[in-house]
């Protein structure tokens, strides 16, 4: 599969890069199958869950046979951004998870890369699961004010660097598959 990239002309920045339909409606529904033993999030390193700065459940979904299916497509797409717009370093896909986010589910301000293991993410991948007639309030939003798609089988790529948040969800839940991508640290 191929996707259709403008060049930017700043090849060494971009904010986000939105991509409709990485995932059909069937593709998603099997997806969401994945969601199997899952954890709450926040967990502090005292072991206490901290909802005040995130409120949501996560289970991981790892590259075995069954699931190749969709670490290929994912792979491409981030690839493909990667070379139209950022042109990182790019190694290994870190891990995926699928987060649910049920009425009151949030995560506030953050970034996707950070001290020890997380220090070498490169690029985040966000894609909706959810229908967005599901759920009401959980909007992703890049800081400032950029506001990544609802629509099912979605995805936003942007650097891990870039500060996010999910609104709370006041209605329904929100499930969304994050993967994160890994390469050499930025010098």
């Amino acid at each position: 599969m191929a996707y259709n990239f403008r060049p930017s002309p700043c090849t060494n920045f971009k904010r986000s890069v939105t991509l409709n339909q990485i995932f059909d409606d069937a593709e998603c529904d099997k997806i969401l199958t994945y969601f199997i033993d899952p954890k709450a999030a926040g967990i502090r390193p005292d072991g206490v869950i901290d909802i005040g700065a995130r409120n949501s459940r996560v289970a991981w979904v790892y590259p075995t046979d069954d699931k190749l299916w969709m670490y290929e497509k994912i792979t491409i797409a981030l690839q493909e951004a990667n070379r139209h717009h950022w042109n990182f370093q790019l190694a290994r896909i870190d891990a995926t998870q699928l987060t649910e986010y049920s009425e009151k589910g949030h995560y506030g301000w953050h970034e996707d890369h950070g001290e020890g293991v997380h220090c070498v993410r490169k690029l985040s991948m966000v894609i909706q699961l959810t229908p967005e007639k599901d759920y009401e309030g959980g909007g992703l939003v890049l800081f400032p004010n950029t506001r990544a798609p609802r629509t099912r089988g979605s995805a936003i790529i942007f650097p891990s660097f870039v500060t996010h948040k999910v609104e709370p969800v006041t209605k329904g839940k929100r499930m969304s598959l994050v993967t994160w991508v890994e390469g050499n640290a930025f010098i």
